[in-house]
This record gives C-alpha cells, structure tokens and sequence, in this order.
C-alpha cells in the first residue's frame, strides 16, 4: 500500500502553484498537491488538536474532493481501489513523553510493508526529525519503504508566476543509511552494507551521470568486504599479507572520485582512519616473530570488533606458532608435532611431581595452552558438552584469554614468558 504521510502545522497557509516534474497544481495546502503527485491509496495527515482546529475543515474538504475525481476516474477504467484520508491526532510534542506518543502513533498508523511519500513542509517544530526517525525504524522493523521525501517550497517560489518548486529531499535518507553502515563497519566490523552503498553508487554513475563514472569504487567495496568477511572467518594469512595491504591501495585510489561524485562524500570521513586501521595489519610473512607482533593487533581488533569467538580462534592457532618458533621449529611444517608437545606440556598439570619440575614459564604456557584450548572447544562445540560455561562466564574468559595470549606471543625473545 502506497501511504502518503504529511503533517500540517498552524500557520497561515496561502495559494501558489506548486510544481513537481511537469505537474501542476494550485492550492494552500501542500498536502492536497502531495495527493494529487503521488496518487497514495492512504493519506495520514498528523495535526495537533490547534491545528486541526484551524485548518482541519478546510484540509478535509479539499482532500474529499481530490479522493471523489480519482474514484470516478478509476471507476472509468474499471479499476476498484479503496482511497482513504485520515487526520491523525498528535500531541505538541513539549515532552519527551509527548515525543515518544508521536513515534507511538506513528508505528500505529503505518501498516508492514508500506510504501511511504514522507511530506514534510508543514511539520510543527521537531515533527519532521521524529517522523524520519521512527520511520527509519519502520523500515527495519515492518519492513516499510519510503518511497519519496519531498518539501514543497512556498518561500522559494517565482513571485512573478506563484510558482513554487517541490524538493525532492529522498537522496538525503541515504545519509542515514551511511551512518548506520559506518557505525557497523567501525564498532563490529561489519562491511556487508557499506560495500552495498559502495557498489550502488558506482552503479549510479554509470547508469545516470554518463558525464562522472566511477572505476575505483566498486573495487574498494570488495577489498572492504573481503578484508571484513576475511575477519570474520579468521583468515589471518590471507588477512595480514592481501586484504591489510590491497584495502589501503583501494582506498586512496577511491579518493579521487570522492571528490568528484558527491554521493560518495560520506565515505570520505572513514578512508583514513580504515586505511590506517588496516594498513597496521600489513605483513608478508605472519608466522614470523615480527608477523606475530601484529598477529597480537589483530587479535585485539577482533576482540575491539566484538569477534571474541574469532579472537580465541586467532589466539589458539598464535600461540602454537609463537612456541614452535621458540623451539626452532617450523611453524607450518611442525605444526602437529608442535600441538603434541603443547598438549603434552598442558597434561603435566595434572600430575604432581611433573607440575613442580615446571618452572614459572612452562608452568604459564601450560595453563594458558590448557584453559585455551578449553574455552575454544566450548565454544566450536556450541555448548554440546556434559558442563558447557554460561554465556557470560565464557565470554569473559575468552576475552581475558585472548589478550593474554596476544601479549604472550608478542613478547620478546629474552622475555620471560
């Protein structure tokens, strides 16, 4: 269902010709042009009760009459339709209760799956913010589109002709859309919907503004993504020696068009701070001493991402490479055998007389390896043990071990482990 939503204020409204596309239509009240536009099958029009009062009459009346000729004319066409207007009573909106009564009405009123034409010239004081807000969340949450933004201009019409323009404000909801993308990728890691934005925009220039294409763009959104599926399924060679070097590279070479296609100017605010994030992770061979010093950052972004699983799976597999290093081992090639003898090292605790041979460092590695090694079996057999950890008590102590392993494999030679 196509739902128009407006909202209508106290003011004194006065006739111009309002103009949209090749459309136009007279009238005081925008809303009425809105209606005549865009054709909605729903017109919600939200009103205090002095609004209402000043201009309720006279909005209904008109909006009557335009519902009246659209009926006969699908009635022409043979077409069954059910057009409906309805004024919706709102508070002032003084108070945060009143705010929340507003949002309230408004998730009332507004069906799943709606299609909305937000008009938002007549809004009273913060109504329109409101409304965007809560319908932002309509969009989540009942899976509502909106469809169109507009403002019709009353104060920036041609005095010589009356006519008004009609603002098409949609394009700026993308805005919104940014803000929740970015906030994914650089609290959680998350690129999914950042690189979306990406790939549409690129798309865009290509499509529409044959005058500005984008090349870079729709690259930079798959290293993006790369580097943070990449994270999620703790990929660290493919992590540290490709995506920490290739996503810089991208990213600058992406700068340029920022600045030339204005739709993609919100991105601007995160290449420096992503490519210097990301570039920190950047080494050619992980399995090295240096390599583990940042394998050590990269356990801590997993764990600043909130990728605690990750992080402990990371962790596990550094800390076999830190010890077969130690050893003078291969790191790949000895790996089972490096296991075994880590394996080994932990089952000593179990027994008295071997425990008290161990000196402070073994005896430290050994419970380390041990507790690690428990806590990522809890958590890669999801809980299908005879004594699984609570939730909160396992992810306390992954995250404690996690960053007591990145410290461990990132400390130096001589130092005492």
């Amino acid at each position: 269902m196509r739902v128009q939503l407006s909202f209508i204020g106290t003011g004194k409204y006065q006739p111009c010709i309002y103009v949209w596309n090749d459309q136009r239509f007279k009238t005081p009240y925008f809303q009425e042009a809105a209606f005549q536009f865009f054709e909605p099958e729903d017109c919600l029009v939200l009103m205090t009760e002095e609004a209402e009062r000043k201009h309720g009459k006279a909005l209904r009346n008109r909006l009557r009459l335009r519902i009246r000729k659209r009926l006969r004319k699908h009635i022409r066409k043979r077409l069954r339709k059910f057009i409906a207007y309805r004024p919706i009573r709102i508070p002032d909106g003084r108070t945060e209760d009143e705010l929340w009564e507003i949002f309230s009405t408004l998730t009332k009123h507004i069906p799943q799956n709606a299609t909305l034409i937000v008009d938002v010239t007549h809004g009273f004081r913060t109504q329109p913010m409101l409304a965007l807000a809560a319908l932002y969340y309509l969009r989540v949450a009942r899976n509502v589109e909106i469809e169109r933004i507009v403002y019709g201009a009353f104060e920036a019409r041609n005095p010589e002709t009356n006519e008004a323009p009609v603002f098409d404000l949609t394009p700026f909801l993308t805005l919104i859309d940014w803000s929740v993308a970015a906030h994914q990728f650089m609290r959680y890691g998350q690129a999914e919907d950042l690189a979306r934005l990406i790939r549409e925009i690129h798309r865009w220039t290509h499509v529409e503004r044959a005058g500005v294409r984008a090349r870079h763009a729709a690259p930079a959104a798959s290293w993006l993504q790369g580097f943070a599926r990449g994270l999620a399924l703790a990929r660290v060679t493919e992590v540290m020696t490709k995506h920490a070097r290739r996503l810089p590279e991208a990213l600058e070479q992406v700068r340029q068009e920022v600045n030339r296609i204005a739709r993609l100017r919100p991105f601007e605010l995160l290449l420096d701070q992503t490519a210097e994030r990301v570039r920190l992770l950047y080494h050619d061979n992980p399995l090295s001493l240096d390599g583990l010093h940042l394998q050590a950052e990269l356990i801590r972004l997993l764990l600043a991402y909130g990728l605690v699983q990750q992080a402990v799976t990371v962790a596990r597999e550094a800390v076999v490479t830190r010890y077969a290093l130690d050893l003078g081992r291969d790191p790949l090639q000895d790996r089972e055998a490096v296991e075994h003898e880590l394996n080994r090292l932990a089952s000593g605790l179990q027994d008295q007389a071997v425990r008290a041979g161990y000196t402070s460092e073994a005896r430290h590695l050994a419970e380390l390896w041990n507790t690690l090694t428990k806590v990522r079996n809890d958590i890669n057999h999801a809980g299908m043990r005879s004594h699984p950890e609570t939730t909160a008590n396992l992810h306390r102590l992954a995250s404690e071990l996690a960053e007591k392993a990145a410290n461990w494999i990132a400390r130096d030679v001589d130092q005492p482990e």
